[in-house]
């Protein structure tokens, strides 16, 4: 089941009747039904962008613990570092995802200014990083457009 579809073409359809309502006998009537489903649609357009739940909220937190586990070895017999994990995942859950983006960028703009001096360009540098929170917001709704609902 893809939702961003279904709500496209349920879109497509209230735009078809919002033309419809101009040769309704009862257009008071026809009015509140049409801003009743507007706003159904345009608060579940906002659940999908932004607050998107399925089995991806559990596929993300596996492959979190994944590469934790892989970062610290425990493939090759390292402790696993439980303790650590744990309050790391649950300090990024009590946060606003805004705190983990600007942590983000905060690495991207690092990087690229290390790179900048790995490359000896610093010197040329206008002073302006690329707009990383606009591409990092961008790219996690790539994400949750990708994802599958499950029944």
């Amino acid at each position: 089941m893809k939702p961003f579809k279904i709500l496209k073409e349920a879109k497509d359809v209230l735009s078809d009747l919002t033309f419809e309502l101009k040769y309704s006998k009862d257009k008071d009537k026809q009015a509140k039904r049409l801003n009743k489903l507007i706003k159904a649609l345009n608060c579940l357009d906002g659940l999908l962008v932004y607050k998107y739940k399925t089995d991806a909220l559990n596929i993300t937190l596996y492959s979190l613990i994944y590469e934790w586990f892989n970062m610290f070895g425990v493939g090759n017999g390292n402790d696993i570092p439980l303790h650590q994990m744990i309050n790391e995942i649950d300090r990024d859950l009590m946060y606003h995802s805004d705190y983990k983006k600007r942590e983000i960028v905060s690495m991207l703009e690092t990087n690229a200014i290390q790179n900048m001096i790995k490359n000896d360009t610093l010197k040329d540098w206008d002073g302006k990083y690329e707009n990383y929170d606009k591409l990092l917001v961008d790219l996690v709704n790539e994400f949750k457009q990708q994802f599958v609902w499950k029944k």
